[in-house]
């Protein structure tokens, strides 16, 4: 029928053959003068006598009353019968029924499944709703089509006119042609599916073709296809007798998914949900719009206080809440209705009154480039491309609210704006919507992480940021006498070298009256000595850029007494979290608690000894909660989270307040584990800590035996010492200048926090620039049992403050105390139990009594359950074959090359051997480290084949190894991670398969030996002997360690960032890597089994995780290589799809571990993969001995062999 089609059909003209279904054929006709155009289905009669088909009559009307109110049916025009003549050899006649149907401009869906018809995502996904709402017309009528052959479904080509509204692909619509099984009854058996199962199948197929082409695909379009695959899948994998899903159901997940990839950034009005108590304690991975349902700002003067015009600097300690501040600026936060009842109306008027439009950015993100070497250029281009996306998505947020609010040609007028000074961006003058705009400006700016994009800024920042905020304005009247604020969070040292940090705020520190930037610091950064645009004057503050800092005040209001100060802060704080988290006990955090005065604790402490019950006890309640932190909300929130976790574990119920015992322990562990990170940053900061905490517990409990003394029997005023008053005084600028760095490293490294300058003295050459009020962390104390109140100091200057900060010693604190310091304090109103207030104008303190807040009795509620959802069906897994081989079997392959290393572990010379015997490969590369090992002995076993060698220095990629025909094998035995990664990654993403050689050894490190003090010390639950001993376990290797990229970069950093990563003995390379990099969610994969090795590992992994929100520690078998592919392929989706992360991998457990992560990014869009490279390797530490040789034949189906561009 359609290779030999008539030519002519009574008075239409066949043009063309669209398809034929299972009772008939289409194809395209005209007619008339005019040549209108139509379509013709033609049925033979026969089959409608023979089949008990639905009369041709009753169909043709069936087919007429569905389409007079159905979208996605062809119009029906006539019928007739005639006996058409084909154009074969023959002229062959069949009788025919004849439907005219209206011409639909496409082509059949079998031309998109069979590839003649190009694909995106948007097509795929339009395609699927337009299917399954086909279904649902047909439904409506209690009809099923029965035969939803792809060449029965035209996808029709709309025009300009008639292009659709609220769709994902305005431009196309799936329509029926052939309507000939369509009956009251579904024909669905075990032999032939439903109209479900068929629109499933076309999806799937759409699929499987687009995805063929991983590397080809953007982001965003590989986030919507898994996520539209996961779908699919599910109905799929259903029972054939299984409940159908309805269809708008499921149109509403498609929809829902495509907006989840393509906008995470959009769903503002989606109700907060807290799945763990902590979750977004750091605020940089927390939406803006989320920011008002959690800041705590007393009166809201923060806030007032950052909204002053012109540039400025907010600094504090790290956890005082900066970021949230910051945040609380963007549009976003400011646009969030205040309540449920806000109309849009007076949303809008709130926004015209801010008088501000906010633009946020995080620094840490977007100018991660520590070890990057390019110009304060390129970093302006990336700062200017990121600020016109947020731009754009500002003014989408605002159409939300109202499209009336938004110019029509705002999409113009912004995008025209972008280009007149973003060089390579004149395309954009050419959008349509503010939606295509943004589209297009996220695609630059994910291209501006690299250098050589195309994209750049030739103008300063004094140009380029004015002017686009001049033009941002004119986009919505709303906006129109607003000062834009571009909102840099974190310009930290911590990711920014020194140098750089400068350099980029002297060229944003420019004065403009439409525009400011706003940062958030350290407070260091005001004393780096920055110059205004231009660098020829030194920045002032308060003429040049004005100075907030918040950590101060926090630490202020966290001392203070009264309404919205000190427990009252905190208690509203937790509050606001316990609103959202569905799985808090119906108690406050004051009932959970309980409470009891610092004056209290301190006397028990320094009435007990060291081993007596009221010791271990003594911290808990909620005074010591606010108190413990100095400023450092994270750490409240985290305690907090802890205790209530303690308390809930494996109960139905919870009594309050919670055991005094278990909040102390959870006290107690969380300042073990911040003694350890000092420990490990550098053993000097944990003395610093440790030496200032037993100073202070030494005064305590010296002052608490002098009390018990008194004649008069008044009780003792315990002194309790929190904070150190230091004073540089030195006049060698040189060793000024090591001071002051000295002291800037311990607050940067958490021992002290900085509160301040021009403290009293008792000396009348003081000089205030060199003056410095440090409050001590009291969290890194309580190992030593110090008291929790603000009411002493140590002071020091000189020679002794030389001293102490060279060789810390609790002895250079106590002599520099004098006797009249005895009579000296701060008082705080929670140590003595008294409220203590200020008379205005006066400097006499007053006092009123207070009563201590102590439950006369228990409380018990039950506990609700945590929030729980469906398990969600994850689009397919990784298709991959591994089979182990044999020597023997190894024989029987072709292998065309090895890559192999010049080892020094005696496993790498068996390997080597090994494979010499029982391979013959045309070519070994072999690459060489600078510790000779057993090289010549490699060498000379090679050198006795057939083999070309070819030796490589180390470091060196794959990349650089010219491609090898033929199969390769990969020798890890003696191959650094990086080269493992690298080439097993680049043979599958080649060739789609990879040997994997690989020879145990006998002895790894650290030794079992090794690890006796540190499982002792777990059995003795002993954290902080358990920490030190885990500090001291041997690893083979030293530190510092480089952070190395194996891949490039190219995401939105706008996402959050997820990283999987492998626990092992030698976990200082996962340190590091959290140390250097901050992520929003973390799974660290541990080995199950029970080894020595593996305890540590897990240990670790505890440790580390406990510390980070969304941290998750996953026990999987490290030695079954397709299981653990499987689980990292699981984990994967479950990040990238229904998290919408970036996902990032880190080499830091074995080798085995190595070659699974180089599975997964040879099939998944891998953001970056991390190495860590020590500073030296102990050559005398690594492995020793041989044990089993074991070979992998590793193969990964690829849906097309035209992925040649590995990033």
């Amino acid at each position: 029928m359609l290779s030999n089609p008539p030519d002519l059909i009574n008075d239409y003209k066949i043009i063309g053959a669209l398809g034929r279904g299972f009772y008939g054929a289409a194809y395209v006709a005209e007619w008339g003068p005019f040549k209108k155009k139509f379509v013709l289905k033609i049925s033979p009669i026969a089959f409608y006598n023979g089949l008990k088909k639905t009369s041709f009559e009753d169909e043709t009307q069936l087919h007429n009353q569905l389409a007079s109110t159905a979208e996605h049916v062809v119009g029906i025009i006539n019928r007739f019968d005639a006996s058409v003549i084909f154009t074969d050899d023959v002229g062959t006649r069949i009788d025919c029924h004849v439907m005219v149907l209206d011409f639909i401009d496409g082509d059949p869906l079998d031309d998109y499944l069979d590839g003649k018809v190009e694909l995106d995502v948007r097509t795929v996904c339009q395609i699927a709703i337009d299917l399954l709402r086909m279904r649902s017309e047909f439904e409506a009528h209690r009809l099923n089509h029965n035969d939803l052959h792809a060449n029965n479904l035209i996808v029709e080509r709309l025009d300009s006119k008639s292009r659709r509204v609220n769709v994902i692909a305005e431009s196309i619509r799936v329509m029926a042609i052939d309507l000939g099984s369509i009956s009251e009854d579904s024909k669905s058996t075990d032999q032939r599916h439903g109209d479900l199962y068929f629109i499933a199948q076309h999806v799937d197929t759409l699929l499987n073709r687009l995805l063929s082409d991983l590397f080809g695909l953007e982001d965003r379009d590989y986030r919507v296809a898994l996520a539209l695959q996961g779908i699919v899948k599910g109905y799929l994998s259903a029972p054939q007798n299984a409940r159908q899903p309805a269809c708008e159901d499921l149109v509403k997940q498609i929809t829902s998914a495509y907006d989840r990839a393509t906008q995470p950034w959009r769903p503002w009005a989606t109700p907060l949900q807290l799945a763990g108590f902590a979750d977004h304690y750091n605020a940089q991975t927390l939406v803006s719009w989320d920011v008002p349902r959690l800041l705590v700002d007393p009166e809201g003067q923060w806030l007032n206080e950052v909204t002053r015009p012109g540039p400025q600097i907010i600094t504090g300690m790290r956890g005082c809440g900066k970021t949230m501040l910051l945040r609380g600026l963007d549009f976003h936060a400011r646009a969030a209705k205040e309540s449920d009842g806000e109309q849009s109306s007076e949303t809008l008027e709130r926004l015209k009154n801010d008088g501000y439009i906010g633009l946020f950015v995080s620094a840490q993100r977007l100018l991660d480039l520590r070890d990057s070497v390019s110009k304060i250029e390129h970093r302006l281009t990336r700062l200017f491309a990121n600020y016109a996306l947020q731009a754009s998505r500002a003014l989408l947020h605002l159409y939300d609210l109202d499209p009336s609010a938004v110019a029509a040609s705002a999409h113009l007028t912004l995008a025209n704006a972008v280009a007149d000074y973003l060089q390579g961006a004149d395309d954009l003058r050419g959008v349509t919507s503010i939606d295509e705009l943004e589209l297009r400006l996220n695609k630059i700016a994910v291209l501006t992480s690299k250098v050589g994009s195309g994209y750049s800024v030739e103008q300063a920042p004094a140009q380029a940021f004015p002017h686009l905020a001049e033009q941002l304005r004119l986009c919505s009247s709303t906006w129109s006498s607003s000062q834009v604020f571009f909102l840099l969070d974190d310009v930290s040292t911590r990711y920014i070298e020194v140098e750089r940090v400068e350099e980029l705020l002297s060229a944003l520190l420019f004065q403009n009256t439409t525009c400011a930037f706003k940062f958030t610091s350290e407070w260091q950064t005001i004393e780096l000595g920055l110059y205004s645009p231009g660098r020829v004057h030194p920045i002032r503050i308060d003429r040049d850029v004005s100075v907030f800092d918040l950590g101060p005040l926090v630490h202020q209001t966290i001392n203070g007494t009264g309404k919205g100060k000190g427990t009252d802060f905190v208690s509203q704080i937790l509050l606001q979290r316990a609103r959202f988290h569905v799985a808090h006990p119906a108690f406050s955090p004051k009932e959970l608690l309980g409470d009891v005065t610092l004056e209290q604790v301190a006397r028990e402490i320094a009435s007990s000894n060291i081993t007596s019950k009221d010791r271990k006890q003594a911290y808990r309640g909620l005074s010591c909660l606010t108190n413990v932190c100095v400023g450092d909300i994270g750490d409240v929130i985290r305690l907090y989270e802890e205790i209530v976790k303690r308390a809930s574990s494996g109960r139905t119920r919870i009594t309050a307040p919670i055991a005094s015992n278990m909040q102390s322990e959870c006290f107690q562990e969380l300042s073990s584990q911040r003694l350890y990170e000092l420990n490990r940053r550098a053993g000097i900061y944990k003395d610093h800590a440790l030496t200032f905490a037993e100073a202070a517990n030494e005064l305590l409990v010296r002052s608490y035996r002098k009390g018990k003394k008194r004649k008069d029997g008044a009780p003792a005023r315990l002194r309790q010492y929190s904070s150190i008053y230091v004073r540089v005084t030195s006049d060698d600028k040189q060793k000024l200048k090591q001071q002051i760095d000295q002291l800037r490293d311990l607050i940067d490294a958490g021992v002290f926090v900085y509160t301040g300058g021009s403290a009293r003295t008792k000396t009348k050459d003081s000089n205030p620039i060199q003056q410095f009020k440090l409050s001590y962390r009291k969290i890194c104390g309580l190992a030593a049992c110090i008291g929790l109140a603000d009411r002493d100091r140590f002071e020091l200057s000189g020679a002794d403050l030389e001293q102490w900060l060279n060789n810390p010693d609790k002895e250079i604190l106590l002599k520099n105390l004098s006797e009249s310091e005895e009579d000296v304090a701060n008082v705080d109103g929670a140590n003595s139990g008294m409220d203590i207030t200020f008379d205005a104008g006066s400097s006499a303190l007053t006092s009123t009594p207070s009563q201590s807040e102590l439950f006369e009795k228990e409380l018990d509620v039950e506990l609700s359950a945590e929030g729980t959802s469906e398990a969600k069906v994850l689009a397919e897994g990784i298709n991959i074959q591994i089979s182990e081989l044999s020597l023997a079997q190894l024989e029987e392959v072709r292998v065309g090359a090895i890559l192999s290393g010049l080892g020094f572990e005696e496993r790498t010379l068996e390997s080597n051997r090994a494979f010499s015997l029982n391979s013959s490969p045309e070519v070994v590369h072999l690459i060489k480290y600078d510790e000779p090992g057993y090289s010549q002995e490699i060498l000379d076993i090679w050198g006795s084949t057939d083999a070309r060698i070819i030796v490589h220095d180390y470091p060196m990629l794959p990349a650089q190894i010219s491609s090898v025909d033929g199969l390769v094998l990969v020798d890890v035995s003696g191959l650094s991670k990086p080269m493992i990664f690298n080439a097993v990654r680049r043979e599958l993403i080649e060739k789609g398969r990879v040997l994997i050689g690989h020879v145990g050894a006998e002895f790894h490190y650290p030794l079992d030996e090794d690890l006796k003090d540190l499982l002792a010390a777990e059995r003795a639950n002993d954290p902080l002997r358990l920490l030190e001993s885990l500090a001291g376990v041997l690893k083979g290797e030293v530190g510092p360690y480089t952070s190395i990229r194996m891949l490039e970069e190219d995401v939105d950093q706008s996402r959050s960032r997820a990283l999987i990563a492998f626990a092992s003995a030698k976990h200082e390379r996962l340190f590091s890597l959290m140390d250097r990099r901050e992520f929003d969610l973390v799974d660290v994969m541990a080995p199950n089994d029970d080894g020595a090795r593996s305890k540590v590992a897990n240990y670790a992994a505890q440790f580390l995780c406990k510390d980070y929100q969304n941290a998750n520690v996953e026990r999987v078998d490290t030695n079954d290589l397709v299981s653990l592919v499987d689980r990292l392929d699981q984990r994967y989706l479950e990040l990238y799809v229904d998290g919408g992360a970036n996902v990032e991998l880190g080499l830091t457990g074995s080798k085995a571990q190595a070659v699974a992560a180089a599975v997964l990014a040879a099939h998944r869009k891998i953001a970056q993969a991390w190495y860590l490279k020590p500073a030296k390797f102990d050559v005398s530490r690594f492995s020793k001995g041989v044990g089993a040789i074991r070979i992998f034949d590793v193969k990964l189906r690829h849906q097309t062999e035209s992925i040649r561009n590995p990033r």
